[in-house]
């Protein structure tokens, strides 16, 4: 598959939902942009009026704020052998590009990250080597033109498949482990009901539900969808459902939240002591560097399974979202 040109290039990667951002022509190059690859966007117009300024533009994703891990290829592998390598090793059908390098023969295999935040170099006993890339770092987009001259030309248009064992065993990244959901009827542990309520809460108060209402929707769903300690009386209950309500009529959300969101919130804050930091845009921490912040905001929740459009949920109700739209104005 080919591109008339590279602004049609860029569009069929916004098409996919990928960020993308300008690299110099010809160079895999992202200083077109003072934030670099973490300026990648995947709005339309916005990609459309940058590759009207330079129409020769290449093209970089960002593979974090994709949600894609690329199994990159430099040596061992030829036109002629590829497609049985891949064979052998177990890589599924999935949307694959070769690389503009020539001479030789480089191939980029995509799949949905799937926890795959890192970049690990590897060299299989048979020459084959490479790196398996994700997280937040630059990968030349399909339709891109190299230094040589030629293009980096999708071979394989296919939907992105999930990472087969040979990329989950090079990157250390084990199979992720399904998700409980409420519709099972299981009951909401007790260590995460306050972040469930709250985020249940700010759903229906962004729908209208306020005062008493709000407060009563709390309670129930305390009572009907959490483990409830029966150590607490009924009183104590109703006041956690009150002190909740009351707070979000008094701190509603410009995007609202859903209410995994919030578990994702608690669990990254426990995990990476800098999280909650990074989220209320404390940059002292980051160098005051704000689009280090982001990165390291986005890997973060990406390492722990939050799906992509809850990383962005989230991302744009922080306060580090208005400090990196303060920097790109």
């Amino acid at each position: 598959m080919t591109f008339e040109n590279l602004l049609q290039a860029a569009l069929y990667a916004v098409d996919h939902g990928w960020a993308i951002a300008p690299l110099w022509p010809k160079t895999k190059d992202p200083s077109v942009s003072p934030n670099g690859i973490y300026a990648a966007t995947s709005d339309r117009d916005t990609i459309i009026n940058v590759w009207a300024k330079n129409p020769n533009y290449n093209i970089g994703i960002n593979l974090l704020k994709s949600n894609l891990a690329v199994l990159d290829v430099d040596t061992g592998l030829t036109e002629s052998n590829w497609e049985q390598w891949c064979a052998d090793h177990g890589i599924p059908r999935t949307l694959m590009v070769r690389s503009g390098r020539r001479p030789g023969f480089g191939l980029h295999a995509y799949f949905h990250a799937e926890g795959i935040d890192h970049t690990t170099k590897f060299t299989l006993p048979n020459g084959v080597a490479g790196e398996v890339r994700g997280g937040g770092v630059n990968l030349v987009a399909p339709g891109s033109i190299h230094e040589s001259g030629c293009p980096y030309e999708i071979i394989v248009d296919a939907p992105i498949a999930s990472p087969p064992d040979l990329v989950r065993n090079i990157s250390g990244t084990k199979q992720p482990k399904p998700r409980p959901t409420r519709e099972s009827g299981e009951k909401v542990p007790e260590s995460q009901r306050h972040d469930y309520l709250l985020a249940r809460a700010h759903e229906l108060h962004s729908i209208g539900l306020e005062g008493k209402g709000l407060e009563d929707a709390v309670a129930f769903m305390y009572w009907k969808y959490c483990e409830n300690d029966p150590r607490k009386d009924a009183r104590i209950k109703r006041g956690e459902a009150r002190d909740i309500a009351k707070w979000v009529e008094s701190h509603p959300l410009q995007f609202p939240l859903q209410p995994g969101d919030f578990a994702a919130v608690s669990w990254a804050k426990k995990k990476f002591a800098l999280f909650d930091e990074a989220r209320k845009g404390n940059l002292q921490h980051f160098d005051g560097n704000v689009m280090k912040a982001v990165d390291y905001f986005y890997q973060a929740l990406d390492s722990i399974g939050t799906k992509q459009e809850a990383i962005i949920r989230i991302f744009r109700a922080s306060k580090l979202n208005e400090l990196a739209v303060q920097g790109e104005q």
